[in-house]
C-alpha cells in the first residue's frame, strides 16, 4: 500500500515548498503530473453523494464512481443522469466476502470457481448498464482493493479492460490503474487524514511516480464515510492541483 507517515517537524509551508521542488523535477524530466479521482461503494442517491457531485463539478474534475451492483437503486442513476463528470464502474457484484474464517475479507478470489465469479461480474456490468442507460467504465474496481491474480487475468471475459485497485503495481497481463491515497485513515477510528499526512504522500507517491516514468496518481474517497475532516483533505487537493496548472485531473477511463 502507498502510505507514508510524514516526520513530526513536517508543516503545511514545508511540505508545500518540496511539492514546489518536486514539480519543478517533473518540468526539467519533460513530465506532467497526471491525477485521477476514485470514489467506493455507491448503491444510492444520498446527501453525501450530492456534495461529491458539487465539488467535482466546482473543480471540473472527473470522477471514477464505484458502484455495487447488485443492491444499486435507480435512485442513484437519476442523480447521475446529468453529472457528465461522473463515470459508474463496477464495485465487484454484492461487496461481500467469500473467504474463509482467518483469512482477509475477498469478494474476488479463488474461494469460489473463477468461471463463476467471472460470471457474476458480467452480470453486475449489464446491470449498470441497463440502469444508468449509458456506456459504463471498462474498469473494474475490486471491493476492498483486493482481486486475485487468476481473475485478474481474466477480466476481460467479462467485458473489463483494466482493474483499479490500491497501490503501486509490478507487471501485471492487464492494465492497472490503481488509486494510491485514501482520504480516510481506516485504522485509526475511520476518519478523514490531517492536511500533513496529505500533502506528505501527495509528495511520496508524485515522486514515485515520476521514477516510475510519469505513470498517474490515484486519490481514493468514500463519500459515504466522509467526516468533515475528510471532506477538507479533498478540498485541500483539489486546491493545490488548481494552483499548479501542470497537473491534469484525468479521467481514469482515458488512462487505459
Amino acid at each position: 500500500m502507498s502510505v507514508h507517515q510524514p516526520e513530526q517537524e513536517m508543516t503545511l509551508d514545508i511540505l508545500r515548498d518540496q511539492l514546489d521542488a518536486e514539480l519543478e523535477l517533473w518540468r526539467n524530466a519533460g513530465l506532467s503530473p497526471r491525477f485521477f479521482l476514485r470514489d467506493d461503494d455507491a448503491i444510492d442517491d444520498t446527501q453525501a453523494l450530492v456534495r461529491l457531485d458539487a465539488l467535482v463539478r466546482e473543480h471540473d474534475i472527473p470522477l471514477l464512481l464505484a458502484v455495487i451492483p447488485d443492491p444499486a437503486q435507480p435512485a442513484l442513476a437519476a442523480r447521475l443522469a446529468n453529472s457528465p463528470l461522473i463515470t459508474p464502474a463496477v464495485h465487484g457484484f454484492r461487496h461481500v466476502s467469500h473467504s474463509p474464517k482467518g483469512e482477509k475479507v475477498c469478494e474476488l478470489g479463488t474461494h469460489r470457481p473463477v468461471d463463476d465469479v467471472l460470471d457474476e461480474l458480467a452480470k453486475g456490468r449489464e446491470k449498470l448498464r441497463d440502469l444508468f442507460a449509458r456506456e459504463i467504465s471498462a474498469i473494474l474496481v475490486p471491493p476492498w482493493n483486493r482481486i486475485h491474480d487468476a481473475v485478474r487475468d481474466r477480466i476481460g471475459d467479462a467485458g473489463f479492460a483494466a482493474v483499479s485497485a490500491h497501490g503501486w503495481s509490478g507487471a501485471a497481463p492487464v492494465k492497472m490503474i490503481n488509486a494510491h491515497i485514501d482520504v480516510i485513515h481506516w485504522k485509526g477510528g475511520r476518519k478523514g487524514r490531517d492536511l500533513v499526512w496529505v500533502h506528505y504522500n501527495l509528495l511520496r507517491n508524485l515522486e514515485t511516480a515520476r521514477q516510475r516514468g510519469g505513470e498517474p496518481v490515484g486519490i481514493l474517497l468514500h463519500h459515504l464515510d466522509h467526516d468533515e475532516q475528510a471532506w477538507l483533505a479533498i478540498e485541500s487537493i483539489f486546491d493545490w492541483t488548481r494552483k499548479n496548472p501542470a497537473i491534469k485531473w484525468m479521467a481514469a477511463d482515458d488512462l487505459i
